[in-house]
């Protein structure tokens, strides 16, 4: 992963829904940052079949270089 882009998971204590953030940096200070994007209301049965859709992209990926 670039060291320009991060990653936040936030969530909801009364809902318990998820909200994954993508977080760039912004400006030339270390702490300069800025979320342009977000998956907002996730459950967390939909957390992880993102994260088995992630998974598998990163397997066929690795079998084509391969």
């Amino acid at each position: 992963m670039s060291q320009d882009t991060k990653f936040k998971v936030v969530q909801s204590s009364d809902t318990h829904k998820i909200r994954l953030e993508v977080w760039r940096r912004y400006g030339d200070k270390p702490d300069e940052w800025f979320s342009d994007e977000a998956l907002t209301d996730l459950s967390i049965q939909d957390f992880i079949e993102l994260g088995n859709y992630i998974i598998s992209i990163i397997q066929k990926s690795k079998n084509k270089s391969s």
